[in-house]
């Protein structure tokens, strides 16, 4: 092995666009005494338009983060320092060996068990008003919410959407939906639902039902922008 002098390589900003005059680090991915590899991204840098990796001009190990999360920095500017010249000394991955492949074991014939069901109906419990309301009740409760600092791409986006409402004419969008499949649904339960619940099932019931699955997955859909803060209901 031969020892190469240790020797420090700054981690700067990539160019950035004209019109970019500036970005914003996001959370480190590497900390100080960490091992980097070369094009390793270290860090995001966020701005006006894009989000881009700031990876790692070379090997080694991470001595110093000149710039923390959240930093404003421009082109060329220095957020980080590496130390290099000492991987020359780092032992190199075992290579294991592989084992040979094992045959397939053959397929276990499947066994049907049939056993007798009984054909007794079974009775629909019907719940009381008196059982349903406290239940709605409690469903439609407000969840917490909560605020969030909104990123420098979400601010800049908003702000060109709300300009764009001022300056351009709105256009509205229609698409296409396959309801078949809950038009046979409707079909199928609307006297059984009607007899249980007192009201008809309508299209609203299926729309109401998909918007609380997908607002259930991505609660930021159901934010509203206050000020700088991202007020964010969070759905239970």
């Amino acid at each position: 092995m031969r020892w190469r002098h240790p020797m420090k390589v700054e981690v700067r900003v990539p160019m950035l666009s004209d019109s970019v005059a500036s970005g914003t680090l996001l959370p480190w991915r590497k900390q100080v005494g960490e091992r980097v590899a070369r094009d390793e991204a270290l860090v995001d840098l966020e701005t006006d338009k894009v989000i881009l990796e700031i990876p790692a001009p070379a090997s080694g190990t991470l001595l110093e983060l000149r710039q923390p999360e959240g930093a404003v920095v421009k082109a060329d500017e220095v957020v980080a320092v590496i130390e290099t010249g000492d991987e020359s000394m780092v032992p190199g991955p075992s290579v294991q060996p592989v084992a040979a492949a094992r045959p397939a074991s053959p397929v276990l014939p499947t066994v049907a068990v049939k056993a007798p069901i009984a054909q007794t109906p079974v009775p629909a419990a019907v719940p009381a008003a008196s059982v349903l309301l406290p239940a709605t009740q409690q469903m439609i409760q407000p969840g917490e919410s909560r605020r969030e600092p909104m990123s420098r791409l979400r601010s800049r986006v908003a702000e060109r959407l709300v300009a764009a409402q001022h300056s351009a004419a709105m256009l509205t969008t229609f698409n296409e939906v396959n309801m078949q499949a809950v038009n046979e649904l409707r079909q199928r339960y609307k006297g059984e639902f009607e007899a249980r619940y007192g009201v008809k099932l309508g299209y609203m019931s299926f729309f109401v039902r998909a918007v609380c699955q997908a607002l259930g997955q991505f609660p930021i859909v159901n934010a509203a922008i206050d000020g700088q803060g991202l007020g964010k209901m969070a759905l239970e």
